[in-house]
């Protein structure tokens, strides 16, 4: 499980006090993944820099801990400490725009989970609206760590309106991040063939399924280009089920052996799994025609 909470924690001490030095040993301890280990580190910066009235401390090891919790799945938890994060960072005169959308961003997902769909959508609209103002100038100066929370909150986004069927804002979404992706990546590159999968899913979703085909030919036609890419198997295996789908069989059956060829390589488990269900299914198709 990863963690990549760091670039988004503002305090910089030049000399680090006894605080910051616990939040410093967690943190490498969380790079570890000995997650249990660091969660108590961090409760005991916490009491500390409470009893300091370290106010941006306490704020900090929160926003650490409410994402450990979302990690976690804990979205109770992890909602109720971002949203005191949330407070404080809107309290200041100047504030990290960046960190206060990813704070934002969290809490959307949160209540995503928890079938908050309104404060959802709230979170959602206000993420988008804190950076508004940042990403065209991201984009001219390829400001690579604005761009990619972007990709990734436009992902995210897209991903709750395809989980509620709302499908012309999903496509809506990933349609943009592609358009991203191909800008700042070009269209050899993961995120760019990931982005047109899910442009796949959503169509296939919709029942377009012409429109899915021509988003996952597209996609393995780039990631042909792309050896290292481990997940490239979910794309031929969407391809395959879609060929299942329409009765055309021996595509199917060669979209299939491609997913389980490119997965064995990787020794991606779950594309081996999917390749060998995918190819299940279209031996059973085969046998009952």
């Amino acid at each position: 499980m990863a963690f990549s909470l760091a670039e988004f924690i503002g305090a910089k001490d030049t000399e680090p006090t006894e605080v910051k030095k616990i939040m410093n040993k967690a943190k490498k301890i969380l790079e570890d993944g000995k997650i249990d280990e660091a969660t108590k580190l961090y409760n005991q910066a916490l009491q500390q820099a409470i009893a300091a009235n370290d106010v941006d401390h306490v704020n900090d090891i929160k926003q650490q801990l409410g994402m450990i919790a979302f990690a976690l799945e804990k979205y109770s938890d992890a909602e109720k400490l971002l949203f005191e994060v949330k407070d404080h960072l809107l309290s200041k005169k100047k504030t990290d725009t960046l960190r206060l959308s990813y704070v934002l961003l969290r809490l959307a997902e949160s209540y995503q989970f928890l079938n908050d769909f309104n404060k959802a959508e709230q979170y959602y609209n206000e993420c988008a609206d804190n950076l508004k103002m940042k990403i065209d100038d991201a984009l001219k100066k390829k400001d690579l760590e604005t761009i990619e929370f972007w990709l990734m909150f436009l992902a995210s986004e897209a991903h709750y309106y395809l989980m509620r069927g709302v499908f012309d804002k999903a496509q809506k979404y990933f349609k943009r991040a592609y358009e991203i992706s191909v800008e700042t990546k070009g269209e050899i590159s993961e995120h760019t063939v990931t982005f047109l999968q899910q442009l796949g899913a959503v169509a296939f979703q919709n029942g377009d399924l012409e429109v899915a085909v021509e988003y996952l030919k597209q996609a393995t036609d780039s990631g042909k280009h792309l050896p290292g890419m481990v997940s490239l198997s979910n794309v031929y295996v969407s391809l395959g089920n879609i060929y299942l789908k329409q009765g055309l069989l021996k595509d199917a059956e060669v979209m299939c052996n491609q997913a389980f060829k490119n997965a064995k390589r990787h020794q991606y488990t779950k594309g081996i799994d999917d390749a060998n269900a995918c190819l299940k299914e279209v031996q059973e198709a085969i046998q009952s025609t």
